[in-house]
């Protein structure tokens, strides 16, 4: 009889253990969206990084599990934003020295959220970059991407592969913003 109790209290004990997202980002290679042949060769630095959420230490909650923030979210969105790399841009993270005709992206991390409901579990991220050359500003846009799927297993990977997911969305969206901008000082 103490057995089977032992083995729930154990079993349980392990449904609400924190689950701490990481700071690597990987995205897989770009395969739905063709690399804009306007990303080769284009440079973007990566300048400021800021985190205006208003809770940076928890995204949420998957069942009874807290899903806490990565410990860095600065090196979290920069490591997004290097990932661009993979569509053939030259990313220099972090910047040093600019010159005033290169592209600068300065972002800011809005929302980043976690959440679940039965078998369920949803994920959403915003970020906020806006680019410039020298003074003026030339595109500023919010960028967000949002998974939803059926929570398996609850897993630390599976949840990190769910935020990991939207932020491939978001990944893919500055993607095409930036073959335009690209696009722009090439001709």
């Amino acid at each position: 009889m103490r057995l089977p109790a032992l083995f729930v209290v154990v079993c349980c004990a392990a449904c609400t253990d924190p689950v701490n997202a990481t700071n690597d980002f990987a995205p897989p290679r770009p395969s739905s969206v063709a690399i804009a042949p306007e990303l080769k060769g284009c440079k973007l630095a990566v300048g400021e990084i800021k985190d205006a959420r208003a809770d940076p230490a928890t995204i949420g909650f998957i069942g009874a599990r807290p899903v806490r923030g990565p410990g860095n979210p600065q090196a979290w969105i920069g490591n997004v934003l290097s990932s661009l790399k993979a569509y053939g841009l030259d990313v220099e993270y972090p910047a040093s020295d600019v010159l005033p005709s290169e592209l600068v992206a300065k972002a800011t991390l809005v929302t980043a959220w976690v959440s679940s409901v039965a078998t369920a579990k949803t994920g959403s991220v915003v970020v906020n970059v806006r680019f410039s050359r020298g003074d003026a500003i030339v595109k500023e846009a919010n960028y967000r991407g949002a998974e939803s799927s059926v929570d398996w297993w609850g897993s630390d990977a599976e949840i990190q592969g769910m935020i990991d997911d939207a932020l491939t969305q978001i990944v893919e969206a500055i993607s095409r913003d930036l073959a335009t901008l690209c696009a722009s000082t090439s001709s």
